[in-house]
Formats: C-alpha cells, sequence, structure tokens
C-alpha cells in the first residue's frame, strides 16, 4: 500500500469528503424541498438516535482499530488479527442494539414529542449493521497508512444516497410527509451498503499486499479482550456528542411545544435549525475530522517509537491546519449566510428563509471551535489521556444542555445556536488546556494561530466590502469568495504561518512554498 505522509494524507481525505459533503449538499436541498421544514424535523429526530447508536457500536472501535493497526505496522506484525476481532465485536454490538431500537421504538418516539414517527426506526436498523463493519475496514486500512479506501467509500456513500433517498423519498412524498422520510432512510440503508461492499472489494483487491506476518500466534480471544479495551474508553468519548445531539432533538421540540408552538411547528423549526443550517455548518469541520483520521495512525506509531518530537511536530501542524481552515470558513459562512441560505434552500418560506439566516450567522462562530475542539480532542485521545477528554466534553455538554434550555425557552430556536457555540467554545477552551499542560506552552503555535485569526479577519472586512459594492446578492457571493480567499491566501503567505515542507503531501504545498518565498523579499 503506498506511503503517504500525515499532511498528504489529510488532504487526501479532505478533498474526497469535500466531494462527498458538496454532493450531500445536493442531496438536502431536493430533500429539503421534498420533505419540508416538517418532514426534515422528523427525518432529524430518526438520525439523531441512528448517530446516537453508531456512537456505540463505531464511536471508539475504529479508532481503536486504526491505532492498535499502525502501532502493530510500525513493530512489523500482521494487522488482519486485529480487523477480525474487530468486525466480530462491532457486529454482536450492532445486531443487539438494533434490536433493542425495533422494540423500544414507540417510547422513543413519544419521548421525542413525535410519535408519528415510531415505524421509522425500523428503517434504520440495516444502515446500523453495514456501518458498524463499514467503519472497521476504514480504520484498519487507515492504521495501515491507505487512506484511498476510505475517501472513496465516503464519496461512493454519499451518490447512493443521493441516488437511492431522493429517488425514493420523491416516488413516497405523494402519501405524506412520513411517507417521503421513509423513503429517504431507506435510501441510506442502500448507501451504506454499496459503500460496504466497495470497502470489501477493496481489502480483497489491495488490502492484504504488503502486510506483514508476525511469526508469533496470537489467540481470537486476546484480540478481542484487547480490542475491547482499547476501544471502550474511545467509545464512551465519541458517545458524548452524538448524545449531546440526540437530547437536543429531545429539548428542543418539548420545550418550544411548552412555550406555545404546536407539534407540527416546533419540529419544524427543529428540521431548520439541524437539518439545513448544521449541514452547512458542519461541512468546515468535516475537513478537520479527515485531518483527525490521517493524525492517529501518525501518532500511535511515533508513540510506539518514543518520538517526542516527532508527535508535538504533527500534532501542532494539525491544529494550524485547523484553525486555517475554521476561521475563514466562519468568516465565509457569517458574511454570506443570506445567498447561501437562498440558494441551497429555495424551497422555503420567507418566514423560515428569515429563521435559517439568523441562525447560520449565530452558528458560523462555532466553527473554528467545534474544528479545534475536535482536532485536540484526538490529539488527547492518541496519547492515551481519553480520561481528560471525556471530563472536558461531559462539562462541555453540561453547560451547553443548560444554556440551551434557558434561552430556547425566552428566545426560541435561537438557544439552540447560542448553546451550540457554548459547547464548542467550552470544549475547545477545556482540551486546549490538558494539552498544553501535557506539552508545554508554544509560543510561535499561538502567534501562528493568532496570525490566521487576524487573516480571517481581513477577509471577513474584503467579503462584506464586496457585498456592498456588487448589488446582485449572488454575483456578490460568487466575487467576494474568490477575492476574500485570495487575499487570506497572500496573507498567510506573507506572514509564514506554515513552515517550508510543513505542508508536504498537499496538493500545491511546493507552490504555496514557493510563493511565500517569493513574497517575503525583507527575508532575501
Amino acid at each position: 500500500m503506498k506511503k503517504r505522509t500525515m499532511a498528504g494524507n489529510a488532504a487526501l481525505l479532505a478533498i474526497f469528503s469535500v466531494l462527498a459533503k458538496a454532493i450531500s449538499g445536493c442531496y438536502r436541498v431536493p430533500l429539503t424541498a421534498i420533505l419540508g421544514a416538517e418532514g426534515m424535523g422528523m427525518y432529524q429526530l430518526v438520525f439523531s438516535i441512528y448517530a446516537l447508536i453508531l456512537a456505540f457500536t463505531t464511536g471508539g472501535i475504529p479508532v481503536a482499530v486504526s491505532r492498535l493497526t499502525s502501532e502493530r505496522a510500525a513493530l512489523e506484525k500482521d494487522s488482519r488479527p486485529v480487523l477480525k476481532s474487530a468486525l466480530v465485536c462491532v457486529s454482536v454490538l450492532s445486531v443487539s442494539l438494533s434490536l433493542i431500537i425495533a422494540f423500544a421504538r414507540r417510547y422513543v418516539a413519544v419521548l421525542q414529542g413525535n410519535p408519528e414517527i415510531a415505524d421509522a426506526y425500523l428503517l434504520i436498523v440495516p444502515s446500523i449493521v453495514f456501518t458498524g463493519a463499514l467503519s472497521m475496514y476504514r480504520g484498519w486500512f487507515q492504521g495501515n497508512n491507505d487512506v484511498v479506501p476510505s475517501a472513496v467509500s465516503g464519496l461512493v456513500e454519499q451518490v447512493a444516497k443521493l441516488a437511492a433517498g431522493i429517488t425514493l423519498a420523491y416516488l413516497l412524498a405523494s402519501r405524506g410527509a412520513i411517507y417521503a422520510v421513509y423513503g429517504a432512510l431507506t435510501g441510506l440503508a442502500v448507501s451504506e451498503a454499496a459503500a460496504l461492499l466497495y470497502m470489501l472489494i477493496s481489502y480483497f483487491v489491495r488490502g492484504r499486499k504488503n502486510i506483514p506476518v508476525s511469526l508469533d500466534e496470537e489467540r481470537f480471544s486476546e484480540n478481542c479482550k484487547s480490542m475491547l479495551k482499547t476501544s471502550s474508553v474511545f467509545a464512551f468519548a465519541g458517545f458524548i456528542v452524538p448524545f449531546s445531539q440526540f437530547t437536543d432533538g429531545i429539548l428542543i421540540v418539548n420545550l418550544l411545544k411548552a412555550v406555545g408552538s404546536s407539534a407540527s411547528s416546533a419540529t419544524a423549526a427543529y428540521g431548520i435549525f439541524s437539518g439545513t443550517v448544521m449541514s452547512v455548518i458542519n461541512m468546515p469541520v468535516v475537513l478537520t475530522l479527515s485531518l483527525a483520521a490521517a493524525l492517529v495512525p501518525v501518532i500511535s506509531a511515533s508513540r510506539i517509537r518514543r518520538q517526542t518530537g516527532e508527535i508535538i511536530s504533527k500534532s501542532n501542524t494539525s491544529i494550524k491546519i485547523a484553525f486555517a481552515t475554521g476561521l475563514p470558513a466562519a468568516a465565509l459562512v457569517f458574511v454570506f449566510a443570506e445567498p447561501v441560505v437562498t440558494l441551497l434552500y429555495p424551497r422555503l418560506s420567507a418566514t423560515e428563509t428569515a429563521a435559517a439566516i439568523r441562525l447560520m450567522k449565530i452558528c458560523s462562530f462555532s466553527i473554528p471551535l467545534c474544528a479545534a475542539r475536535e482536532i485536540f480532542s484526538t490529539i488527547l485521545m492518541t496519547l492515551d489521556k481519553t480520561g481528560r477528554v471525556i471530563v472536558n466534553n461531559v462539562f462541555a455538554v453540561v453547560l451547553k444542555t443548560a444554556v440551551s434550555v434557558f434561552l430556547i425557552i425566552r428566545t426560541g430556536i435561537e438557544g439552540a445556536a447560542y448553546g451550540a457555540i457554548v459547547f464548542g467554545a467550552t470544549g475547545f477552551i477545556l482540551n486546549a488546556t490538558s494539552y498544553v499542560s501535557l506539552v508545554g506552552k508554544n509560543l510561535k503555535l499561538i502567534k501562528n494561530v493568532s496570525t490566521t485569526a487576524v487573516g480571517s479577519a481581513i477577509m471577513a472586512g474584503v467579503a462584506t466590502l464586496m457585498t456592498t459594492i456588487i448589488p446582485n446578492t449572488f454575483a456578490a457571493l460568487a466575487a467576494g469568495a474568490l477575492t476574500s480567499v485570495t487575499v487570506y491566501f497572500i496573507v498567510l503567505s506573507a506572514t509564514r504561518v506554515f513552515d517550508d515542507g510543513e505542508l508536504s503531501g498537499i496538493p500545491l504545498s511546493r507552490c504555496f512554498d514557493r510563493f511565500s518565498k517569493k513574497l517575503r523579499f525583507w527575508e532575501r
């Protein structure tokens, strides 16, 4: 399997993730048009349960697979027993949880404030099983420093979901919104099955090549024990955020109903927040998740070799990339919230569009905070400091929930958006503090992050200026985005946020280095 640098793996994952997210955006636009705001609310309520169950089945085991695989590869041992034990563990867990949700679906639907969606939970059962196995293969490939199957499988997944989900939702929409939701959830199962099939083919075609075979025999039970020991803390850490999203669905709908909204209006408001706004907000964070996935095997291998300097160097690079992408993304989303919502969701009513724009402007501040929180969490977990991550994230969720409840009662759905900012900020501050206490303060890193913040502020100013100069909303979006990104690129190059060769493996990184050298004429 071809080896790449951490930055190269992250770049490849990011490129495919952006493509997948673009397709996902194409999926969300017609799906919102078919389901409507209330239907999207129903879909998101069911999807929050799906994400919660996946937190049990795949929240920690893929990270453990990636880590154990990379450690065995560093010791030149066969990593296939790790994959085998992981598949058995996740299959048992997936089937068990699927049966629980099938029998408890009516109680869960009532708890979420919408009994009509009870039978929809049956349609996510196949997806739970397929996604569990799919995640194990992704973790194993990434642990072997081969991110191509993971990247391509994500693209296959989104294409299949777009084709099957939209088609089925459209065909069933004439029977009512809930049937259209059934169609979309069936398309989700089809997409996971297609991605798993691709991953199986990749494993038999390329996955078993160049894998060193260890001379020592290991018992299957010992592999399972090691897998469960490593993954249990990761699973608990990965469970916290999906659980928070699950409680959001319960709190938002029921609190809005308590202050006077009908069940239909409350579900629609939740659909706008979680289904339309957060799908855009989460898009830049996907870049950070790609970086985090590439970071795990690199740090794990360096840890097993006791290469402290390499660990700190790669960690600092990942932190800078997270801020260098998250901060400008937040600036663009804030400035261009109106044209983005209008362009992506033209079928929303005027009231729903205005609400989505307000929510998107508020939530844009959470983008760099959540991106940084994810990176610091991944670094700490890979360095065996998962306990700190759990404590930090639990505190962040508790604080977010309290703020959300307080503000939703007073301001409506916007309170949930402010709660998202509180969660991102609290998790980032606590995880960053834990990281600094572990490796020490790095003034150069602080300076580089501050520089990206200044560059993002300049970028936001340029984008705002373009919106005032160009009257046409969509022309201002295109011209403003292009101009402000160019200005931001020049700022990064002139201030040398990244050292020469630090981004090696990322497309056009050599061009970036050469441009930076030419731009910094005073150093010559």
